[in-house]
């Protein structure tokens, strides 16, 4: 099903993040209407999954991955930080607890910000500079070693998350 294991783990919390919504009528409609009469749509292949299946594959690969790595471990919150949904609780507890350990010298809230930044693109450092008075060049400094901090972790993670799920049966 997934190739890698940070294939296996992106896609899970991406999907988790997204409701299951049942397909109304009219967006069974006018799917139907746009198979039919647009030359340019291209019928993709059913995995003869629902959605629910979906889900449930999610869960699964995710209890696994916490389970190897630890719910609160480092390399886990590594991981969520950078796919997690960022308006989820988990998500902030697993940045917390980061700039906890990244240590920059920095208030707490500006490492969060710029594990934020690092990890998911946004706020821009000019924000971040903007929102807490720090200058540019030292935000800059501590977002590449925060960066290279937070890849070690990935890192280390999606190793021990490689051999897991591939035992488990969940990549192929």
């Amino acid at each position: 099903m997934y190739q890698t294991a940070e294939h296996a783990v992106e896609s899970s919390l991406r999907l988790l993040a997204l409701p299951i919504a049942p397909t109304s009528a009219t967006a069974v409609v006018i799917d139907a209407l746009r198979r039919h009469f647009d030359d340019t749509y291209l019928e993709h292949e059913s995995s003869g999954y629902t959605k629910h299946d979906w889900h449930a594959n999610a869960v699964m690969v995710i209890k696994q991955a916490e389970r190897a790595l630890g719910a609160h471990s480092l390399e886990w919150d590594a991981i969520v930080s950078r796919y997690g949904d960022n308006s989820t609780g988990g998500w902030h507890l697993a940045v917390n607890r980061l700039a906890s350990h990244v240590g920059t010298g920095l208030d707490h809230r500006v490492t969060m910000r710029l594990i934020q930044n690092v990890q998911q693109g946004r706020p821009s450092l000019r924000e971040i500079e903007a929102e807490y008075v720090v200058a540019h060049s030292t935000l800059h400094r501590r977002s590449r070693s925060v960066s290279e901090e937070l890849r070690r972790l990935e890192r280390v993670g999606f190793d021990v998350l490689d051999t897991v799920l591939r035992d488990a049966g969940s990549l192929s």
